[in-house]
């Protein structure tokens, strides 16, 4: 049977006072299965499903924690927020997202009751894509959006092991179509997120060699995530 829809919402709990990052508010994730495969151990009681698709990430606009370093780096190449030759200016802009297609694949092992209810127990994968654009305008600070200095800044790409512990069933329709719902599980295994922006300038040397040094980076918060989602997902 082909699953249409799946609705993924997670809660974290709230913002952090310390930390400023998307996850840290509830987060609506509406993906669209375009691939779904059935392996069937009894064809009236028990089977195992393999589903696999792409999905969007829906995230609100968030408050990002900004820091930019000035006039160079105390200690060569190592780039930190703090290791800044000037006092850095810091700000708590917000940054606007963009929602990018991602994908899940997940395994299910089912269990037929009356002929109608079914409980599941579910793992796999889910890759959620987003991007997000921040207007920096400080004291001291040229106004910018960070995406028109780095056409990279805030690319996002996270990657979840989902579990969903249970979920409950239901077949309606004459038996054509299921509802199901339950809560689900989703931890941190990969992220790459473009939060940090480094520009060089060019030095010339006393005996003429030109040189190229960093003399300021814009970091922001949004790499400071939550290792463990909870929520509810439901599909249909």
């Amino acid at each position: 049977m082909l699953t249409l829809t799946r609705i993924l919402v997670i809660s974290t709990g709230g913002k952090n006072k310390k930390n400023y990052m998307p996850v840290k508010s509830i987060l609506f994730f509406l993906s669209f299965y375009l691939i779904a495969f059935s392996f069937t151990l009894n064809a009236q009681q028990a089977g195992i499903s393999f589903n696999a698709g792409a999905n969007m990430t829906f995230i609100p606009a968030f408050e990002n924690r900004v820091v930019i370093t000035n006039e160079g780096l105390t200690i060569p190449e190592l780039v930190q927020r703090n290791n800044s030759n000037a006092s850095p200016y810091v700000g708590t802009p917000t940054s606007e997202t963009h929602t990018r297609p991602g994908f899940f694949a997940n395994l299910e092992m089912w269990k037929l009751f009356r002929e109608k209810y079914r409980l599941s127990f579910g793992f796999g994968l889910n890759q959620f894509r987003y991007s997000y654009d921040t207007y920096v305008d400080f004291d001291n600070a040229p106004p910018a959006y960070l995406s028109e200095i780095d056409h990279n800044y805030g690319k996002t790409n996270l990657l979840y092991l989902e579990l969903n512990p249970i979920k409950f069933s239901v077949r309606t329709f004459k038996k054509k179509m299921i509802f199901g719902l339950g809560p689900t599980i989703n931890v941190l295994i990969h992220n790459k997120i473009n939060n940090i922006i480094i520009l060089n300038k060019n030095y010339q040397r006393l005996d003429g060699a030109s040189i190229e040094v960093i003399e300021k980076i814009y970091f922001d918060s949004a790499d400071n995530l939550n290792n463990t989602l909870f929520g509810c997902c439901a599909d249909a």
